[in-house]
């Protein structure tokens, strides 16, 4: 039994978040098919099967925390997958005609270690126009909502138009770019002075003075 353990991928990351898993138990695949999709801080990426086999254990799942060097899945070697049918029973005849080459397999294997790092492949953002529904990671969806933003408006960049954790993050400028709305003030309100009253003018008296008599 082979045990895939969560490689580092680079720039020096220590853990990573299951974005998607690509496979279930069961699934007969060949080294190099994508078994799971991982995003970082820096990185996404898709982590491939380093051999050819069955994937026997699956210890993730989407939007879970992962440190390196974690055992993430269990696959069963292709020699054993073929030797044995799905039931697990193998009979005697097909284990003594399939041991030599399983021997030799083993040598080869044996003399060519495989690791997971060297078969990292840095997935580059692509677009996609036919994306109908929204689909997003557990954490991309998280962060939008922490956010308030719509993740109909965020085109994904991961594996089938999946939106990710950066596509969030990238369209965030945008939002905080907008000018906060500018209240109006009202206009200060100007005293006006009382109105002053016209005084009317004093009345003169006039007093008739009788002229002396000559």
């Amino acid at each position: 039994m082979h045990q895939v353990k969560f490689a580092d991928i680079g720039e020096g990351l220590t853990e990573g978040t299951v974005a998607q898993v690509l496979v279930k138990v069961g699934d007969v695949v060949k080294a190099g098919q994508p078994l799971y999709f991982v995003e970082t801080d820096k990185v996404n990426s898709e982590i491939p099967a380093p051999i050819d086999g069955k994937i026997a254990v699956i210890n993730i799942k989407a939007g879970q925390e992962i440190k390196v060097g974690e055992v993430v899945m269990e696959i069963e070697d292709g020699a054993s997958a073929e030797a044995c049918p799905k039931d697990g029973a193998c009979s005697s005849s097909k284990k003594e005609a399939k041991s030599e080459p399983v021997e030799e397999n083993a040598s080869v294997i044996g003399a060519t270690p495989v690791s997971n790092e060297l078969l990292v492949r840095n997935i580059p953002k692509t677009t996609s126009s036919s994306q109908q529904a929204v689909k997003a990671t557990p954490l991309a969806r998280k962060i939008a909502d922490d956010l308030n933003i719509d993740l109909s408006t965020i085109q994904g960049s991961g594996p089938n138009g999946i939106i990710l954790v950066a596509d969030v993050k990238e369209s965030q400028p945008s939002v905080q770019e907008q000018p906060a709305p500018v209240q109006e003030q009202p206009a200060p309100v100007q005293e006006q002075p009382a109105p002053v009253q016209e005084q009317p003018a004093p009345i003169k008296r006039l007093l008739d003075i009788d002229a002396p008599l000559s």
